[in-house]
């Protein structure tokens, strides 16, 4: 039988803080959104809930904002939130789980993830499935896994024994 290691009381709180990052990434993606709903068929639904031309969310609020300096509020709300939520995940995975460190396996592991909420957002009708969200969602987590390769969080992290 395999001996089990001893988690230390640090690495233990990183667990439940990262629990709670993806119960409110659960919340924020999925559950925030109930009570809305498409005016149309299911059919119609389909077809103007799914984008799969990369960048295309991106031209279209440029082109509203096209007579503005800068983007509309809400999209540039959207568009950034498309990134920051998810910084916090390329520094959770990489600390947590060892396999994870290598950047193949760590983007595998993040875009199955956001697609998988992106289905889900897509089937249940409580949003859409656009690839733009996993273009900015992994950028953010990418942006999160460089943070962590630095050499003094990898330091702090030895420190305080989370890894």
């Amino acid at each position: 039988m395999a001996k089990r290691r001893k988690i230390s009381k640090r690495r233990r709180n990183l667990f439940i803080i990262f629990g709670v990052y993806v119960l409110a990434m659960l919340y924020l993606l999925l559950f925030m959104r109930t009570g809305r709903s498409f005016p149309g068929t299911y059919g119609e639904y389909i077809s103007s809930a799914v984008n799969l031309i990369p960048f295309k969310t991106i031209v279209e609020y440029a082109s509203e904002a096209a007579g503005e300096k800068s983007l509309t509020g809400w999209a540039m709300k959207n568009l950034s939130g498309n990134i920051l939520l998810f910084v916090p995940l390329g520094f959770f995975l990489p600390t947590l789980w060892k396999k994870q460190r290598k950047f193949k396996n760590f983007t595998l592991t993040v875009c199955l993830s956001i697609a998988a909420v992106e289905a889900v957002q897509f089937f249940t009708m409580l949003g859409r499935f656009d690839i733009d969200d996993l273009i900015f969602n992994l950028a953010g987590a990418a942006i999160g896994f460089g943070i962590w390769k630095m050499k003094p969080v990898i330091n702090l992290l030895r420190k305080y024994k989370l890894l």
